[in-house]
C-alpha cells in the first residue's frame, strides 16, 4: 500500500486539490477537486476572496479524504503556474516525517517535537548546514539534541 499526499494549488483563476503517491518510483497524481478563484479590486489593491477560498480549501480536503481516507500530509502552494508547483507541494508533503512527529507528540516529548519542527523549516538549507557541521566535527541531523538531553540529565537536574 502506498502513502498518499495532498497538494492544494491555488492559482490566479482557479484552485485544485491533487492527491499524489509514489508507485514503482514514479510520481502518480489525481485531481480530486477544482474550484474557481479570482481577484477583486478593493481600495486600489487586488485581493482574493479569502472567505470563498477557505470554503473551497476545506471542501476539497473533505473530498480528498472521502476518496483517499489515508492521506499522510498536505501542502498548499499559491499563485504560480504549472504542474511543477504541484510536484513541489507534493514533495514538501512527502518530506515531512509525520509519523515521527506524531510519535513525539503522543509520548509528550514536546521539546524534541519543537526541535524537529524547527529543523524542517530550514530545508533544504538545513542539509547544507548539517554537512558543514559534519565536516567540522559537530553533531548534525538532530544528533546534537542527544547532547542537550545529557546536559539536562547531568547538570540541570542537579540545580534545585
Amino acid at each position: 500500500m502506498h502513502k498518499n499526499y495532498l497538494a492544494i494549488d491555488i492559482g490566479a483563476s482557479s484552485g485544485r486539490h491533487i492527491v499524489g503517491w509514489m508507485e514503482n518510483g514514479v510520481l502518480r497524481t489525481e485531481e480530486v477537486y477544482r474550484f474557481p478563484n479570482s481577484v477583486r479590486r478593493v481600495d486600489g489593491h487586488l485581493e482574493w476572496n479569502i472567505d470563498s477560498l477557505f470554503v473551497h480549501v476545506k471542501q476539497g480536503i473533505r473530498e480528498a479524504f472521502a476518496k483517499y481516507p489515508e492521506i499522510e500530509s498536505l501542502s498548499i502552494d499559491t499563485w504560480t503556474v504549472g504542474f511543477r508547483n504541484v510536484e513541489k507541494a507534493l514533495l514538501s508533503a512527502l518530506c515531512v516525517p509525520h509519523t515521527a512527529l506524531k510519535e513525539l507528540q503522543d509520548t509528550n516529548q514536546f521539546t524534541e517535537l519543537m526541535v524537529r519542527q524547527e529543523e524542517l523549516k530550514t530545508l533544504p538549507f538545513g542539509e547544507v548546514w548539517d554537512e558543514y557541521c559534519r565536516r567540522n566535527g559537530v553533531p548534525a541531523d538532530g544528533a546534537w539534541f542527544e547532547e542537550v538531553k545529557k546536559y539536562e540529565q547531568n547538570v540541570l537536574c542537579k540545580r534545585i
